[in-house]
């Protein structure tokens, strides 16, 4: 999205929580992101999931790991020099439109200090995923054992 972005002109910036490109395809141990696991294969087929202008490797497999999908989206940042436009360790905290000048100010917070910057224009590709949903379990308090959200299993 953000090379898209800056090829239509756009000085786009990125803000990802994490420190390195991958989402949810580049494993955590942290169990407050969510991630694949290590042993993780992509169900969908290499011939339909690459980037039409950066195409998947041939020497994967039809069907690649987790962990080369998240080596497939690093290459692809270094071969369009996406990095110099992505702020990592950034965790967005709220979005606010501005009325004085019709412009959005994005509440951020890195490396402990929280700031804002603004912007004309916004997309959001937030992660649906990163909130773990409890849904309601009667009598769970009653269970012995151990109980936890899939996105804190890691192994």
């Amino acid at each position: 999205m953000d090379k898209t972005l800056r090829e239509e002109g756009f000085n786009a910036i990125a803000f990802e929580r994490r420190n390195e490109i991958g989402g949810l395809w580049a494993f955590s141990d942290d169990v407050n992101y969510t991630s694949v696991l290590k042993q993780t294969v992509c169900n969908i087929s290499k011939f339909v999931s690459g980037f039409s202008d950066f195409p998947v490797p041939e020497d994967y497999p039809t069907f690649f790991t987790g962990s080369q999908v998240a080596d497939y989206f690093k290459s692809y940042a270094s071969h369009f020099d996406l990095y110099p436009h992505v702020r990592f360790g950034t965790t967005v905290e709220h979005i606010t439109r501005n009325a004085a000048d019709d412009s959005w100010d994005i509440h951020f917070t890195a490396s402990g200090e929280s700031t804002a910057l603004s912007f004309d224009k916004v997309v959001l590709a937030h992660g649906c995923e990163s909130v773990p949903l409890w849904p309601p379990m009667r009598d769970r308090n009653k269970f012995k054992g151990t109980v936890m959200h899939s996105q804190s299993f890691k192994r």
